[in-house]
């Protein structure tokens, strides 16, 4: 049977969160192909099982925590586009013993949820983080993505500026050869300067197994032939796929983010999390 939360034994390498909350079965399509850095990865027994109540198992390990702590809830799948999502109950349950939340979404159905997010919010960490990387619509179509995530930024980028929510981007996925150009990235670092997010995170490569590797390259032969070539004599074998033009993407995705006065390194967005409790706290005594 599934557990509905999974400890993370590497906080710094997802924004911080100590415990995934894993409360839905299946995958979404793109674990198909690939796994991006920040990319929750479901445990083999998660995948098809789960809980009879996942609340109430996730409420049975949230009484056994310290605090403060941190609970993750991944795109993986989209919990703002399952049907059964109790966010309501899920933000009782931390409150109820004092745990934050960060949510991973794409997902535009986050805006009929934005009043009970800021009040959460008012006395806990509350972070969503928005995964935003293919913005073709061909692309969209071919990798089966359920979601045009730059689209759904647009919609939801102002309503969390305005509820007073933290809020930022991650970039990706990045693939090789399709979205790996500067102009890629300075399209969302703009859209987050616009609309005031607090961070933005980059990636630069994915990762597969010789099953997602075998699906994708089924897909570039299909759709982007010139391409296959291309990816056999640069990577081979090779389980990590990094962009070419990688040191070039890192130097000016910095200056960029620096420009913008948006926060991009994973430590500094780690800190601001704590940044925003203080201040949720303090203020209640102003």
């Amino acid at each position: 049977m599934a557990n509905s939360a999974v400890r993370n034994n590497h906080p710094e390498k997802y924004f911080g969160v100590d415990t995934f909350i894993d409360l839905f079965s299946g995958e979404d399509n793109h674990h198909l192909f690939f796994n991006s850095p920040t990319d929750y990865k479901k445990p083999e027994k998660n995948k098809m099982a789960r809980a009879k109540d996942p609340y109430a198992t996730l409420e049975a390990y949230v009484m056994k925590q310290d605090n403060p702590h941190l609970y993750g809830i991944f795109k993986n799948p989209d919990a703002f586009e399952q049907d059964d999502f109790d966010l309501i109950r899920v933000l009782g349950i931390l409150d109820a013993h004092k745990g934050d939340l960060l949510i991973e979404t794409s997902s535009n159905k986050i805006l009929s949820h934005m009043d009970v997010l800021e009040s959460f919010a008012k006395n806990h960490t509350l972070v969503v983080v928005f995964p935003i990387g293919l913005i073709n619509r061909h692309l969209i179509t071919m990798f089966d993505f359920s979601d045009n995530a730059y689209a759904s930024a647009q919609r939801v980028f102002p309503s969390l500026n305005k509820h007073g929510i933290r809020f930022g981007a991650v970039i990706k996925p990045v693939l090789p050869y399709i979205n790996d150009r500067f102009e890629h990235y300075q399209k969302i670092v703009n859209l987050c300067k616009k609309h005031r997010a607090d961070f933005v995170y980059p990636t630069f490569r994915i990762r597969q197994n010789n099953h997602q590797r075998n699906a994708y390259m089924a897909l570039i032969r299909e759709h982007m032939p010139q391409l296959a070539n291309i990816y056999m004599d640069r990577f081979g074998e090779k389980k990590t796929l990094a962009s070419e033009y990688q040191q070039d993407l890192k130097r000016d995705f910095v200056f960029a983010a620096h420009k913008a006065k948006l926060t991009y390194g994973m430590k500094d967005i780690i800190a601001g999390h704590k940044e925003t409790t203080e201040t949720s706290q303090m203020s209640l005594f102003d």
